[in-house]
């Protein structure tokens, strides 16, 4: 940025060029950082994903190990009775 500025003031018969360089280089820069955050976004929910599913397959293998059946849902606190 100081170069520009440098541009602008110290050599102004170059100052149109240099601005219509940046103009041009800003929408470039636009488009590319846009598919990269969208190539991040994406990337972020498919490590959840498989890692979630990685996750349960290391479980389920080790339950059949020790021949415990698989695992159900835990039951909320609203629906637990306790006998009095």
């Amino acid at each position: 940025m100081f170069g520009i500025a440098y541009v602008i003031v110290a050599k102004t018969e170059s100052a149109a060029v240099v601005l219509e360089s940046m103009a041009s280089l800003s929408t470039i820069w636009a488009v590319g950082l846009s598919v990269l955050g969208i190539y991040v976004f994406k990337r972020s929910e498919d490590k959840k994903i498989t890692s979630k599913d990685f996750i349960e397959d290391i479980v389920e293998q080790v339950a059949s190990q020790i021949k415990i059946p698989k695992a159900q849902k835990i039951q909320s606190r609203q629906s637990i009775k306790f006998n009095d």
